[in-house]
Formats: structure tokens, C-alpha cells, sequence
């Protein structure tokens, strides 16, 4: 019964600190999840007078578990474990005792390195805390032994890592009253997680559902209904959004590859910036003729400046130092004006949202001296104004 009252008392706190939390940290899709994994156990049976030696508490086992996320800090868990076998001797006799126990706990989760996302998504690494009640079974065809208390009070505390598809790896520790603790590690599948929606990073802008009509009443004389009868139709609030977009670039957290860019940048369908060195931007040497592999970049840099209408950019050209220095300079402009004029003939970008400059091999970014430098030095960039 003491186990009974400890154990409904920690379950009592963690609704209260469910029901104490802000608003906002409510709101949170229920989402499920089943487990298994494999445990160490540390079995210590209470031999008091019997003249019996415990010769091995150490035992293997596994367990199976399904749960529920809650709330954005709770979760609610019921358990099957088989913590393995202690080996207890008495002169020439050797027997074991098996144990295996179930139960239901709450278990409080405390911090994300993803902060606050991480722990409505249950992602990235994160710590818990674990207390409930649980039934301990214990088996034997060797000893004949009496189990003093059965219903018991089951506290832990583990890790766990969860990606975004869903999974996650968790460690965890946990004490089963007085004789039998283990150390687990487990698989973990969530099922109805927040965000999983039929998106594509291209058509992955939340867009907020017309709300529906308001209900229209046909006009009635005033005489023939009394106002305090009058009914007024009310329009129900927007749902809100279907995810979250936390860096604000347009793409929701789901496919943002880049979480934390800057407000305004330009960013792909990953949702990382643009601004910088444009990989795969080669042309015919000696030449301002784009390779294939550098239109298909430019068709990227196109698609992501019309989901970015108000962004500006500059077209930043660069060469090595072989040649004269003026053929250079030449050379830089000349393919500086053929990315702008690529993007607005075949990307549809506006001419008055972009400017050209070359600055030949006045810029370096290696020295010119080694064939990988120079290669570094050969260059295309792309600043947001």
C-alpha cells in the first residue's frame, strides 16, 4: 500500500505540472509509439535467514513497451520486461529465481537540444525522467521462497534521440523498488507525429484553409420574430496551421535541412541559404558557355527566388590569375552577365532584381600557385543585397 501511495502521488504531480504549463505548450498533436530492447539486470533477492548465498544477480532480459505522448513534456507508458534470473546456492543446493515484471508509468520529459520544437516533435536528444507502478513476477522450479510485495513503485530517468522520420534510440535506467534494477536500450517507433503531411519541399508553405461561409438566414419581418428570439451566425476561427516554420524561410521544419537561417535569406527547397559560392556553376573553359551541370543549379536559384519575390541579389563573378589580368576582368564580366541573363530569359526572374559584376583575379580565395586553388579561385557568387 506504500508503494500504491508513493506512486500515485508522483503521478498526481506530473498532471499538475501538465496542467500549470502555459497555453501555447499545450497545444500538441497525441501521437503513439511501440518499443522493444534488450536490458542488464542487477537481481538481489532478500534472503534474510534462509542460509542462502546469492551467487549471481547479474541477468539478461528484454522487454516490450507502447505509449502515448500526451502532452509536449508527458508521456504515458505501459511496459512488459523479462529482467532475467538470479542464481542462489545453499550448500550443495543451486537454484534461480526468474523475474519479470509490467506496469504503467508516467514519464516527464524535461529538455531537448532542439527546445521547445524538439519536445512537441520528440526529436533530437532528449532527457526524461520515468515513475509509475508496476507488478513483479517471480518464478522459480528450484527454491521454494515467499514474495513479501508484489505491486511496487518503478522510478527512471534515460536518454533518448529521436529522428524525424519517427524512430529514436533510447537508454534508460530503471529501479524496481528494492531487489531488482536494470539498464535497457531500446527501438522506438512513433506513429501520427505532428507534421507528417502529403508535402513536397517545392509545395511546402503552410497555406491557411478558407474558412467556411457564414450561414445565411432568409429575411424575416421584424414583427415576426421577437429580437430576443434572433439567432446570429457565427463563422468558426481558422484551424490553425498545419506545421511550424520556425526560422521563417518558407520551409516548414519537416524539410528544413538548415534550421536557422537568417531572416530575409534565400534559401532552396532545403531551405538553406543561397548566399555564397554556387557549387556546380562551371562553364566551357575560356568561355562564358554554361555547362548542363550549371543550368540545372540555376534552375534551383530560379525556383527560389520567385518563392522570394522581394529578395534582390548580386551576381558576382570571379577568376584565376592565368592570362592577362585585363582578358581576366573581361572574362569574369562576361560570365557574370550570362548567369543574370540565364535567370531572367529562362527562369523568369526580374532583370531589375539582379546585377552583374565581374571582378576577375583581383579576389582570390587560394593561392593561385596550386591547380586546386586555382580551381577555388574560379568562381561564382551570389550576395543578397
Amino acid at each position: 500500500m506504500r508503494a500504491l501511495r508513493t506512486s500515485a502521488s508522483a503521478l498526481a504531480l506530473l498532471s499538475a505540472l501538465i496542467t500549470t504549463m502555459p497555453v501555447s505548450a499545450q497545444q500538441f498533436d497525441k501521437t503513439f509509439y511501440i518499443g522493444a530492447g534488450a536490458l542488464a539486470s542487477e537481481l538481489e533477492p532478500r534472503v534474510n535467514q534462509s542460509n542462502f548465498q546469492v551467487t549471481e544477480s547479474l541477468g539478461v532480459g528484454g522487454q516490450l513497451f507502447v505509449g502515448g505522448d500526451l502532452a509536449k513534456y508527458l508521456t504515458i507508458e505501459g511496459y512488459y520486461r523479462y529482467l532475467g534470473e538470479s542464481e542462489l546456492s545453499r550448500d550443495a543446493e543451486v537454484g534461480t529465481i526468474q523475474y519479470q515484471t509490467a506496469g504503467v508509468s508516467g514519464l516527464l520529459y524535461l529538455a531537448s537540444t532542439r527546445g521547445n520544437r524538439g519536445l512537441r516533435n520528440r526529436t533530437g536528444l532528449m532527457l526524461y525522467g520515468r515513475a509509475g507502478i508496476g507488478y513483479l513476477e517471480n518464478t522459480s522450479d528450484d527454491i521454494e521462497f515467499i514474495r513479501l510485495q508484489s505491486t511496487h513503485f518503478a522510478t527512471g530517468i534515460g536518454l533518448e534521440y529521436g529522428f524525424k522520420n519517427g524512430f529514436a534510440l533510447r537508454a534508460e535506467f530503471v529501479n524496481h523498488d528494492v531487489d531488482a534494477r536494470d539498464l535497457s536500450f531500446n527501438l522506438v517507433k512513433r506513429f501520427g507525429r505532428r507534421g507528417e503531411l502529403d508535402l513536397t519541399p517545392e509545395t511546402s508553405v503552410p497555406v491557411m484553409p478558407e474558412p467556411p461561409a457564414a450561414v445565411v438566414t432568409p429575411a424575416v419581418p421584424e414583427e415576426a420574430v421577437p429580437e430576443e428570439t434572433a439567432v446570429v451566425a457565427e463563422v468558426p476561427p481558422p484551424p490553425p496551421l498545419p506545421d511550424w516554420d520556425e526560422d521563417d524561410d518558407g520551409i516548414i521544419d519537416k524539410f528544413d535541412q538548415c534550421e536557422k537561417t537568417a531572416p530575409g535569406s534565400l534559401v532552396d527547397a532545403k531551405g538553406c541559404a543561397f548566399a555564397g559560392i554556387l557549387k556546380g556553376l562551371t562553364f566551357a573553359s575560356g568561355s562564358a558557355e554554361l555547362t548542363d551541370e550549371a543550368t540545372r543549379t540555376l534552375d534551383e536559384v530560379a525556383r527560389a527566388l520567385a518563392a522570394n519575390p522581394v529578395v534582390e541579389i548580386s551576381v558576382e563573378s570571379h577568376t584565376d590569375n592565368r592570362g592577362r589580368a585585363q582578358s581576366n576582368m573581361d572574362l569574369s564580366r562576361r560570365r557574370a552577365s550570362a548567369v543574370v541573363t540565364y535567370l531572367a530569359d529562362v527562369g523568369g526572374v526580374d532583370l531589375a532584381r539582379m546585377s552583374a559584376v565581374g571582378y576577375g583575379e583581383s579576389r582570390p580565395v587560394q593561392s593561385n600557385r596550386s591547380a586546386s586553388g586555382r580551381q577555388a579561385n574560379r568562381r561564382v557568387e551570389i550576395s543578397v543585397k
